[in-house]
């Protein structure tokens, strides 16, 4: 047998993937025009791209602020049935870059291209113990615990990740994006770069070697930038989520509020083993 070390961050996708699959469209949102006048944030340094639903869910810092509670509590709990647990800190990995439009850091591009980045030291580390074996009744403790601890650091609904998936599909449909987006190939074109008909990596990419690969990143991000690309994509996909953070504003606030209860009890937890 081998360990599966399961985070808290992991038991939140799982989680929203209950959510989007048990969940129709809320209505009222729906039938509500856009909002023009709401605009996103996004940061060129550190890549994040900031929309109206994500001030009601966490950020980068505060889920592995979470996580390192959630984990801690359940090496607490499993000890007590003798068992070894070993905690993963990822409070220190970089905040990875937004790729919801595709590569448009250029930093980023000129190291990875269009290649997920390499993995973070936690990453790695939870690897190698998922590689590790584990004795007997090790699997059915760390069950047990991470279920006790997932009630103080899992929220259990997610009304901002559900709307957002929507609104995104909502999003892409839209003649104004398509315009954004028919900007942005043409201007791959006007660099002798087939545009993807999909998606957001040409196919000319993924051949010719990475050095290749890098080239055409660079040349997309200079597009995106040429053309406010980022910036105009996410302004409307604002404008899309504004309508249905008023429709679901209560749900959100208390969604919130989980967040930051946890947020409380992790770092109490945290501070208490001195990390």
């Amino acid at each position: 047998m081998r360990r599966t070390f399961i985070s808290a961050s992991t038991g939140l996708v799982l989680a929203s993937a209950l959510l989007l699959s048990g969940c129709s469209k809320s209505s009222s949102a729906d039938q509500q025009p856009a909002d023009s006048t709401a605009k996103a944030v996004i940061d060129k340094v550190s890549g994040t791209i900031r929309l109206p639903l994500d001030r009601y869910g966490m950020n980068h810092s505060e889920q592995a602020t979470i996580d390192l509670g959630y984990q801690l509590a359940t090496r607490d709990c499993m000890k007590k049935d003798g068992f070894d647990y070993q905690v993963v800190d990822a409070r220190a990995d970089p905040t990875p870059v937004d790729r919801r439009y595709g590569v448009w850091v250029e930093n980023e591009a000129a190291q990875n291209g269009y290649e997920t980045p390499a993995d973070t030291p936690s990453q790695v580390k939870l690897q190698q113990l998922n590689s590790a074996a584990n004795p007997e009744g090790w699997d059915a403790s760390h069950l047990r615990c991470g279920q006790e601890a997932a009630k103080t650091y899992i929220a259990n609904s997610l009304p901002s990740d559900l709307s957002a998936f929507q609104g995104y599909e909502d999003f892409m449909t839209l003649p104004q994006t398509k315009k954004v987006l028919d900007d942005w190939r043409q201007c791959l074109s006007s660099q002798n770069v087939n545009p993807p008909r999909d998606g957001w990596v040409p196919s000319s990419a993924m051949s010719g070697g990475k050095e290749n690969e890098i080239k055409i990143a660079l040349i997309d991000v200079k597009c995106k930038e040429e053309n406010g690309t980022v910036q105009k994509l996410a302004d409307i996909e604002a404008s899309l989520q504004m309508p249905k953070v008023r429709a679901d504003e209560p749900q959100l606030v208390d969604q919130r509020k989980a967040v930051d209860d946890a947020l409380k009890a992790a770092n109490k937890i945290i501070a208490a083993n001195g990390l």
